[in-house]
């Protein structure tokens, strides 16, 4: 359990870089580009922003897939059926994010 725990951590963290990522690119290309901010200020001002964002819209976002995402009553009693279908859905957005 401790390793699909671990699989589980480090599969989403890697998720959750790659969508900060992307974030970053979209919102600070433009002052990148045109030499408004340096890196290390765009990289300061997206940590604190993402941040923030998680904290707050967290909750939203984790309610969401509990009410209309993921009915947990249909997996009763089928944990193991339930975490590999978890787990491929990160793994499928972990390849779909980098690569496509």
């Amino acid at each position: 359990m401790i390793y699909a725990t671990s699989a589980k951590i480090r599969a989403l963290s890697y998720l959750g870089w790659n969508i900060g990522a992307n974030d970053v690119a979209n919102a600070m290309g433009t002052s990148e580009d045109f030499v408004a901010l340096s890196l290390l200020l765009e990289v300061a001002i997206a940590s604190v922003l993402e941040f923030f964002g998680a904290l707050s819209m967290g909750t939203h976002v984790t309610s969401t897939m509990h009410k209309r995402v993921l009915v947990a009553s249909v997996f009763q009693g089928k944990n193991s059926f339930l975490f590999v279908g978890l787990l491929s859905s990160i793994g499928y957005f972990r390849y779909f994010v980098a690569v496509l």
